[in-house]
């Protein structure tokens, strides 16, 4: 279809049919036919021949300068159907101008190209070298080149003067008479001068030089003190964090305050001597260290308290905060921070290990809770997994090991036992995503810490009832689904009842993810690092309450 080519403008061939079919009231005629008079309100011009007329075609389309959709240096060039109607053209001009959707700027003629000066207009003039009279030395001045009282030779300097400075010279007067000295000869003050300009000039520059020095001073100083005192506020901020109850809650998992300052007590003598984590080493020796004295600290010097570097690594776990964020916030370097939190993590999980206990069958018949005590009298352990996000390898077979069909990601996965009172009595060690709930339960041996006549209870994909039956243990699961059928009775009934008790396994889980680097994607570097993380995590977890009662 011919239309017009400006974007603004929707004038085409159907546009003049629809006006020729309208009825002219004046001439009783449609308008276009013969017998009407009336002019087309526009008519449409087709682009200059791209061989004949190719500079002209070049103008159209510029002034049109139309756009092409979806495409920024691609450039619109004009179809067989694209046309500019008249309505953009002034009367007699050959280019359009008018209402094209924008200011068009007035065509120029391109200027001539500036004259290229030569080679030898570029190269500098040489300098005429003036004969200048050798004027005599001011050591030994001559009877006539004496002048006359009251003037000299060359006037006194006009030097800048600052109003802070005080200088022991006088400044000299312009009518005094001063010894005769001459600036044209390079030679004239290779020798210390003895005339008052110069003197005076000496003592100002030294002046200036006193003053310069004394502010860099100042400066320096102003400078070490506000930076040891920006040291000093960055490394008390910390205590911010752990003033109260809920901060203590909110930024390390941990009860309370009092709780936090009890456990680094209980800490603070074992974490004085221990060693910063530097990597596996590639060589290890075999002769043991010879220590004289008492044993210290090996490696270079804290640059944070104790406190504040275990509240970092909690911080770390809890809120999930990255090493560079926590070095800039503590005042440290990245490479300090990083080391610090590997070095706590393995520190705290050696040392509280100890709050994940397996009960024994006494204590767990006496601490079950009444609302399982019914339903499940020897109950001794609720068992699931759980997973957490990882970052994807670049090795494929790391890739095949921690595929997630279930989660339909690269993670990590643990198995994880509650006593009846809620409180994780033990934590498997980590596999990849690919491994299954019973694969994992089997080979963590959990199994062998069951006694004869314990009930476990868990979720269908736990796949051990054969298992717990060679060691005299029960396994409780909700009943397999029956197709598409409907459940009966009393499979809806064992639903309810196993699913009532085994939701708390989920709710501990749940407070274990409230630790944010279990719950976010945990970057490959910390994966080395999954076991101790879990267990540091699950131990802070029952220094809670307990969820069941």
């Amino acid at each position: 279809m011919r239309t017009c080519a400006v974007a603004s403008c929707s004038n085409n061939v159907p546009a003049l049919r629809r006006w020729r079919q309208q009825h002219c009231a004046e001439h009783n005629a449609l308008k276009g036919s013969d017998e009407c008079s009336r002019r087309e309100p526009f008519h449409l011009m087709s682009f200059p021949s791209a061989a004949e007329e190719p500079a002209l075609r070049e103008l159209w389309i510029k002034q049109i300068n139309r756009k092409v959709w979806g495409s920024k240096y691609k450039r619109w060039e004009p179809n067989a159907y694209s046309r500019v109607c008249s309505i953009h053209f002034e009367p007699g001009a050959t280019i359009p101008t008018l209402a094209l959707g924008y200011i068009p700027k007035p065509l120029k003629a391109r200027p001539d190209p500036k004259k290229r000066k030569s080679v030898a207009d570029l190269r500098p003039k040489k300098r005429q070298k003036e004969n200048v009279p050798q004027a005599p030395s001011p050591r030994t001045p001559q009877a006539s080149s004496v002048p006359p009282t009251g003037q000299a030779q060359h006037p006194a300097m006009d030097l800048p003067s600052s109003p802070d400075i005080s200088l022991s010279t006088p400044p000299l007067d312009v009518g005094q008479s001063v010894a005769e000295h001459s600036y044209a000869s390079k030679s004239a003050c290779v020798e210390a001068c003895s005339c008052d300009g110069c003197a005076h000039k000496d003592t100002l520059i030294k002046a200036l030089k006193d003053q310069v020095t004394a502010f860099q001073d100042e400066l320096e100083a102003t400078q070490e003190k506000l930076s040891a005192v920006s040291k000093t506020q960055r490394h008390n901020l910390w205590t911010k964090f752990v003033n109260t109850d809920k901060a203590v809650k909110r930024n390390t998992g941990v009860p309370s305050k009092a709780t936090l300052e009890q456990l680094f007590t209980m800490l603070e003598a074992k974490a004085r001597r221990m060693r910063y984590w530097q990597g596996q080493k590639r060589i290890v020796s075999t002769k043991a260290p010879h220590r004289f004295g008492t044993p210290r600290k090996p490696g270079p010097k804290r640059k944070l308290p104790l406190k504040a570097e275990m509240v970092m690594a909690l911080m770390r776990l809890r809120q999930g905060l990255s090493s560079e964020f926590l070095a800039s916030l503590f005042g440290i370097s990245a490479g300090t921070c990083s080391s610090t939190i590997t070095t706590w993590i393995k520190f705290l999980a050696e040392q509280l290990k100890n709050l994940i206990q397996w009960p024994d069958v006494v204590a767990t018949r006496q601490l079950i809770p009444k609302s399982l005590a019914g339903k499940y009298p020897r109950l001794r352990c609720t068992i699931d997994c759980t997973e957490v996000y990882i970052e994807r390898s670049r090795n494929l077979q790391v890739q095949a090991l921690t595929y997630s069909n279930y989660k339909k990601d690269n993670t990590v996965k643990f198995l994880v036992c509650i006593a009846p009172n809620g409180a994780i009595s033990f934590v498997s060690e980590a596999w990849g995503g690919r491994a299954s709930d019973r694969t994992i339960t089997l080979e963590s041996k959990v199994l062998d810490r069951l006694d004869v006549g314990d009930v476990v209870l868990a979720d269908r994909g736990f796949t051990i009832a054969s298992d717990l039956l060679q060691r005299g243990c029960h396994l409780e699961v909700p009943p397999p689904a029956s197709g598409l059928g409907q459940m009966t009775r009393t499979a809806v009934k064992i639903t309810k009842k196993v699913a009532n008790a085994r939701i708390h396994v989920e709710r501990v889980i749940n407070r274990l993810k409230w630790f944010r680097i279990l719950k976010n994607v945990l970057p490959l570097s910390m994966v080395p690092l999954i076991d101790d993380i879990v267990t540091v995590c699950a131990a802070i977890c029952n220094l809670h309450p307990p969820l069941v009662t």
